[in-house]
C-alpha cells in the first residue's frame, strides 16, 4: 500500500461514526497537506465546467459524482465528514460545488463535492466575503457560542 492509499483509508476510518479523532485537526491537515492526492479536486483535467457538467444526462452525472467523491476520499472537501453519495441533498448527500462565473453563476470550473448544507453554508461565506464571516464567528463566541472542533 502507498502513502496516498494509506492516507485515504486512515481519512476514511477517521470519518467512521464512533472512530478516535487525531489529537487536533491540525494533524489531519498536516496529513492532506504533506498527501495532495488524498484530498484531491475532481479528478477532470482540466476542471469541467458546471454547465457542461449539469448538460450530462443524469447516469453520467451521477457516475461523475461516485468518481469525484472517491478520489476525495469519500469524504465532504470542505468539513473531511463521510460523504454518502446516495443520500439527498436536503439529507446531507452530495451537491457539487462550483466557482461561480460573474456573468452567470451557473456556469465555472467544479472545485469539488460537499454535502448538501455543506455547499449551501459555504455559498453565504462566499456571498458576504471573510469579514463578514469573521464578524459572525466573533459574534457567536462574543454570545457563548462553543464551536465543535472540527477543521
Amino acid at each position: 500500500m502507498n502513502a496516498e492509499s494509506e492516507a485515504r483509508a486512515y481519512l476514511q476510518y477517521l470519518a467512521r461514526p464512533g472512530a478516535p479523532k487525531p489529537a487536533s485537526w491540525d494533524d489531519l491537515h498536516n496529513i492532506v497537506d504533506h498527501l495532495p492526492g488524498v484530498l484531491a479536486k475532481p479528478g477532470v483535467e482540466p476542471a469541467m465546467d458546471y454547465a457542461e457538467w449539469k448538460a450530462l444526462p443524469e447516469p453520467e452525472r451521477r457516475q461523475l459524482v461516485r468518481k469525484w467523491v472517491h478520489d476525495q476520499g469519500d469524504l465532504c472537501a470542505l468539513c473531511f465528514q463521510a460523504l454518502d453519495v446516495d443520500m439527498p441533498i436536503a439529507e446531507f448527500g452530495p451537491a457539487v460545488d462550483h466557482r461561480h462565473d460573474p456573468e452567470d453563476p451557473n456556469r465555472g470550473p467544479i472545485r469539488g463535492v460537499l454535502h448538501g448544507r455543506c455547499n449551501l453554508h459555504l455559498s453565504t461565506v462566499e456571498a458576504r466575503g471573510e469579514s463578514w464571516t469573521r464578524r459572525a464567528v466573533e459574534y457567536l463566541r462574543l454570545h457563548g457560542a462553543a464551536f465543535p472542533e472540527r477543521p
